[in-house]
């Protein structure tokens, strides 16, 4: 058997049925092998970089409990395309297998010279900091505990990338697969033997708060967190990375929170004194410029698998959060223990001492940044328009959004419900994501619905992944939500920089930015085009969209906007957000 043959088997048996990838000498061996290995397919993708994003979209629309993505490229410049994508995994948190050929073994240096083969690239050494592990294959013997260990890594507590860096010559190597070294690591389980006392007092804390609340981060995605939140009857506010997993058809659901804020403003974080922090960092985005100001009155309990995170977290909220280093499941496990313990009386007690919190919380939600007057101009308003998308999407579909504005536009109006998976690409957050994601989520499960929404620079940095949608005749929809600019810069540059505009599409500016003719774009690569550029003709474009077949690309065209509110602007407490009128 090839070492080539053996890696991508090994994929297939692991439970990954798609592999995307760009073809290069350098991987000729690993793509070859796609010929003789049952069960995966390759896809080509037109570019490194998306197909990078495609294996993320695909790892995070699986629902199976070790979901993980696969992206292959040749050396060189090829391998270099995959630092974006590698960094949005390790940002993420996403589990995604990087493999990248690498020129022959006699023809790498040592270190002492800057390159001896063609397009040779220190591979590992670039990617060592954005994965969690990064193996150069010397030997073909080796393949069997480099594959064993970068499954497991790839799980292992936060999940997140690994780089598989393979010499043309080890690729073509015949091995006996049971004759090699194999990997037998234990792996460690990250909790500490007081994890039920800091359960016992966690919920012993929250039953004595007047406004406890809850914090729901990505790291939730495969717990039963929401569940836990109907258990404990408080508030629950999703990040960004959770909107699908806290929807907004949640009973428990209090709005979105940060500094792009949206339902309810920030009002009900701010006023909680106990929160109860599961799956998320509590990053820059949730706290605003000035952590101290966040949930200034409130105890802060949180679980994080992530030592540097606990400890930035103490450092962050010191004197006001306990932290305990654990998995997410295994820490819900033991609240639902300390909650096993807490007399039925007694938690009645307090749901009814919490009552009229909850319901000051739920009027707060109400605080909606979709004004019933964006539904009434002539012109398409884009956050009314998302919310109307969010009512024609059907319960089980795939939402991928892009970065930048259109990211705050969808995370202000579309509301999310319970079956649906919605994400972006969140920590690294480049622009041009959402298209190469969404085929990535296509071929998780292909039964699916998979809408990607995206913004006309977005859509322009990866234009030519049209052509592995038209080429597989992949039925996506396309949302390219058309401002003729950089609006998140534009309103940037105008809070920050005395409205001196450049580089962003703004009329007269200084480097100015422009865009295409989107339907001679489409029509090129042979894409379906729909454009709405009215109100009134929203439901009849989106219905269309919905029930036409094959690949669809329907712009939303809204010149000039630029306006993405509730939003922070400098230190400000996040309860202070300017909000539409």
């Amino acid at each position: 058997m090839l070492v080539a043959d053996y890696i991508i088997d090994r994929i297939a048996k692991a439970g990954c049925d798609t592999v995307f990838g760009v073809y290069g000498a350098a991987n000729g061996a690993l793509i070859d092998a796609f010929h003789r290995v049952q069960n995966v397919k390759f896809i080509a993708m037109q570019h490194e970089a998306c197909a990078g994003f495609a294996a993320e979209g695909y790892a995070k629309t699986l629902k199976h409990s070790h979901p993980f993505g696969v992206a292959i490229s040749t050396s060189g410049p090829g391998v270099q395309n995959f630092v974006t994508p590698c960094a949005n995994a390790y940002y993420d948190s996403v589990p995604v297998l990087f493999i990248s050929g690498q020129v022959n073994s006699a023809f790498m240096g040592d270190g002492s010279t800057r390159q001896i083969g063609f397009q040779e690239t220190p591979a590992t050494e670039i990617f060592k900091p954005i994965t969690k592990a990064a193996f150069l294959v010397k030997r073909a013997d080796d393949i069997g505990w480099v594959m064993d260990l970068a499954m497991e890594i790839m799980h292992e507590g936060r999940p997140g990338p690994v780089l598989l860096d393979i010499p043309q010559d080890i690729q073509r190597c015949e091995i006996d697969p049971a004759k090699l070294d194999r990997n037998a690591r234990h792996i460690d389980v990250i909790e500490g033997r007081d994890l039920l006392a800091w359960a016992s007092e966690c919920i012993g804390n929250l039953s004595r708060a007047k406004r406890p609340a809850l914090l729901i981060g990505g790291g939730c995605r495969a717990t039963d967190a929401a569940a836990f939140a109907g258990v404990l009857g408080i508030p629950a506010f999703p990040t960004w990375n959770a909107l699908d997993i806290i929807t907004d058809d949640s009973p428990c659901f209090a709005g979105r929170i940060g500094t792009y804020g949206g339902t309810g403003f920030n009002r009900a974080v701010q006023a909680t004194d106990f929160l109860l922090c599961l799956g998320t960092r509590i990053s820059g985005r949730i706290t605003g410029a000035n952590p101290a100001s966040f949930a200034p009155n409130a105890t802060i309990y949180a679980v994080d698998i992530d030592e540097g995170t606990c400890g930035h977290l103490r450092g962050t909220f010191a004197g006001r959060i306990n932290v305990f280093r654990a998995d997410v499941s295994t820490a819900l496990g033991a609240l639902r223990h300390a909650m096993s313990k807490v007399s039925k009386e007694d938690h009645e007690r307090s749901v009814g001492e919490w009552t009229p919190w909850l319901a000051q919380v739920i009027d707060w939600s109400k605080l909606d940044p979709v004004l019933p007057s964006y539904f009434k101009q002539l012109k398409v308003h884009p956050y009314a328009f998302m919310r109307t998308l969010a009512e024609h999407t059907p319960s089980n579909a795939v939402v991928v959004v892009d970065c930048g504005g259109n990211l705050c536009i969808s995370n202000h109006s579309f509301r999310t419900r319970r079956g649906q998976t919605y994400f972006s690409s969140n920590g690294n957050s480049p622009m041009g994501f959402a298209i190469a994601g969404a085929i990535g989520a296509h071929y998780a499960d292909t039964t699916r619905p998979v809408i990607a929404v995206t913004g006309d620079g977005g859509f322009q940095i990866n234009v030519q992944e049209l052509q592995t949608i038209k080429h597989n005749n992949i039925p996506l929809r396309i949302i390219l939500i058309n401002n003729e600019r950089y609006g998140i810069t534009s309103q940037y540059q105008r809070t920050n920089f005395n409205d001196r505009q450049i580089a962003n599409g703004t009329v007269g500016n200084l480097g100015d930015y422009s865009v295409p003719d989107f339907r001679e774009i489409c029509k090129a690569y042979g894409v379906e085009y729909h454009i709405n550029a009215w109100t009134e003709t929203m439901r009849p474009s989106i219905e269309t969209l919905m029930t036409a077949g094959g690949p669809q690309v329907l712009e939303v065209f809204c010149p000039g906007f630029d306006t993405y509110l509730p939003r922070i602007a400098g230190a400000k407490p996040i309860d202070q957000c300017e909000i539409p009128t």
